[in-house]
C-alpha cells in the first residue's frame, strides 16, 4: 500500500516538476527503473521495442532498469520507499495517515456489511415467522 502512495506522490511530483521535491537526474532514473521493475519485472531488452537514436532519456531509463538485474518486486518496492523517504521526509507521515484512512474506510465497509447481513437475517426470520403464522392459521380453518 505504501508503494502505491509513493508512486502517486511521484506522479504529482512529475506534474509539479521542481516545486515540491528536487531530485537529481540519476535519482529520477532510479525511481523510474524501480517503478518498471515493480510493474514489469526484470528488464528483458530483447522483448522491448528499439529506442530511437536520439532517445537519450529512454536509453538512460532502460540502462537504469537493467542495472537492477533480477531484483524482486518486494525488494524494488522497499528500495523505492527508502529512496522516497530519504528524498522527502514528509512522505512517511503522509503515507501513514493515508494508510490509517484506508484502514478506517475498510473497517466502516466491514461494519456496514455486517449490519446489512444482520438486517437481511432479521428480515428472513421475520418472513419465516409470518409464513409459519399463516400456515398455522390455514391449518386451524
Amino acid at each position: 500500500m505504501m508503494f502505491v502512495s509513493a508512486a502517486n506522490i511521484m506522479i504529482v511530483h512529475s506534474e509539479k516538476e521542481g516545486k515540491a521535491l528536487q531530485l537529481s537526474y540519476a535519482a529520477r532514473m532510479e525511481f523510474v527503473s524501480l517503478t518498471q521493475q515493480v510493474a514489469h519485472g526484470p528488464c528483458r531488452p530483447d522483448t522491448l521495442p528499439q529506442l530511437g537514436v536520439l532517445d537519450i532519456v529512454g536509453r538512460d531509463r532502460r540502462e537504469a532498469w537493467q542495472r537492477l538485474g533480477d531484483m524482486s518486486r518486494p525488494d524494488s518496492m522497499v528500495r523505492y520507499i527508502e529512496m522516497l523517504d530519504a528524498a522527502c521526509p514528509i512522505f512517511r507521515p503522509f503515507a501513514e495517515a493515508h494508510r490509517r484512512d484506508l484502514e478506517a474506510q475498510e473497517r466502516r465497509r466491514e461494519e456496514e456489511r455486517a449490519a446489512e447481513e444482520q438486517r437481511r437475517q432479521a428480515d428472513e426470520r421475520e418472513r419465516l415467522q409470518r409464513e409459519l403464522e399463516l400456515s398455522r392459521q390455514a391449518e386451524t380453518k
